[in-house]
C-alpha cells in the first residue's frame, strides 16, 4: 500500500516538471564588445586640405560661385545632388575593406525629406557646399556641407576613415540628425543621433545577424525596442542601459514563451513562463528563476501552487 502511494505521489510530481530547460541565447553580449559607443569623435579644432578627386558631373560651371568653390544656394537647397554615386564611391575606397562590403550590401543611404530636421532646414542659408573632398586628418576624408567660412561641418555630409563610414546630418562638426554608420567589423547602425551619440529611434545590426531597433539614449538601448539574437531568438520590450528592463516578452525559437517582468537583463518579478507542449508556470521570479510563490499548469490545464526557491521547487501548496 505504502508503495503505491509512493508511486501516486511520484507521478503527481512528474506531471509537474518546471525544469526550465536550455535559455542559451537569452543573454544580450555586453555592449563593450560591440560598436555601440563612439568616443572619438573629431574635436572641433581641424584644418582642412582639398584630396584631388573628380567632381560631380551632373553640376554645371553655373551651378558654382568660382570665388570660393561652394555650390550656389539654389544647387544647394535640393542637396541629393551633392551625394552622386561618383563621389560616394571614390570616398568609399579610403575604407576598410569590411566597410566597403557592407557598403556595397546597403547600397547608399536614402534621405527623406521628413528626415531633414526644421532645424537644419533653417540652417541652410547658413552652410555652403564645397566641391572637392576634404581630407580631416590622417585617413579622414570628407565631403558635404559646411558652416559658411568656417571648417566646421554642419548640414548633410558623409565621413569616412580606415575603420567606419558615416553618411548624414552633422552640427558644428558632430553627428547630429538622421545618419547611416557602418563599422569595420560589419555591423551597422541606422537611425537618430544627438550631439554625436546615437539618441532617438534607430537600428543596430551586427555582421552574425543579431538586430536591435527601438529607442536609444547617450549610444545605449533605452526605453521601448526588440532585440532578436542570431539563433532567430527575440525579446520585443523595455530596456535600460542596454539590458531587458520591466515589462516584456522572450521568445525561443522552440515555441517557449515568458511574459512579464525583467531586471538587468534576467526574468526578475511577475512572469508567465509557457512551454511549447502547453505546460506554464505563473508567478515569482529572481535573476532569471523561478523563485517565490507560484502556480503550475499542467498541459490539461490542471493547476497547482508551489513555493519555489531559486529555480527548484520547496514544496507543494495544494
Amino acid at each position: 500500500m505504502g508503495c503505491c502511494n509512493t508511486c501516486e505521489k511520484k507521478e503527481k510530481e512528474e506531471k509537474f516538471d518546471m525544469s526550465l530547460d536550455s535559455s542559451e541565447g537569452s543573454t544580450i553580449p555586453p555592449q563593450s564588445s560591440r560598436p555601440v559607443v563612439r568616443p572619438d569623435v573629431i574635436g572641433n579644432e581641424m584644418r582642412c586640405s582639398e584630396v584631388e578627386l573628380s567632381l560631380y558631373s551632373e553640376f554645371s560651371e553655373d551651378d558654382y560661385d568660382n570665388t570660393n568653390h561652394t555650390l550656389n544656394r539654389e544647387s544647394q537647397i535640393g542637396c541629393k545632388s551633392m551625394f552622386n554615386q561618383q563621389i560616394i564611391d571614390k570616398l568609399v575606397k579610403f575604407c576598410h575593406p569590411e566597410v566597403i562590403r557592407t557598403y556595397d550590401k546597403l547600397g547608399p543611404f536614402k534621405i527623406r525629406s521628413t528626415d531633414i530636421s526644421t532645424k537644419m532646414q533653417n540652417m541652410q542659408a547658413d552652410l555652403e557646399y564645397r566641391k572637392s573632398v576634404m581630407q580631416m586628418n590622417k585617413n579622414e576624408y570628407y565631403c558635404g556641407q559646411w558652416a559658411i567660412g568656417t571648417d566646421s561641418r554642419s548640414g548633410r555630409g558623409i565621413y569616412v576613415n580606415d575603420k567606419e563610414l558615416y553618411e548624414g546630418f552633422w552640427y558644428n562638426n558632430i553627428q547630429h540628425g538622421k545618419g547611416r554608420q557602418i563599422f569595420s567589423n560589419g555591423t551597422y547602425y541606422i537611425g537618430d543621433f544627438c550631439a554625436g551619440v546615437k539618441e532617438g529611434m534607430g537600428t543596430l545590426i551586427w555582421q552574425d545577424g543579431a538586430e536591435y531597433s527601438g529607442s536609444f539614449k547617450n549610444n545605449s538601448f533605452e526605453g521601448s525596442g526588440t532585440y532578436k539574437w542570431a539563433n532567430n531568438n527575440y525579446y520585443q520590450g523595455n530596456f535600460r542601459r542596454g539590458k531587458m528592463n520591466g515589462q516584456g516578452i522572450f521568445h525561443w525559437t522552440d515555441g517557449r514563451i515568458y511574459e512579464g517582468e525583467f531586471q538587468d537583463g534576467s526574468r526578475h518579478g511577475k512572469g508567465v513562463y509557457t512551454w511549447p507542449d502547453g505546460r506554464c508556470y505563473d508567478g515569482e521570479w529572481k535573476d532569471g528563476k523561478q523563485h517565490g510563490i507560484g502556480t503550475f499548469i499542467d498541459k490539461n490545464g490542471k493547476k497547482r501552487r508551489a513555493e519555489c526557491c531559486n529555480g527548484e521547487k520547496v514544496q507543494w501548496l495544494d
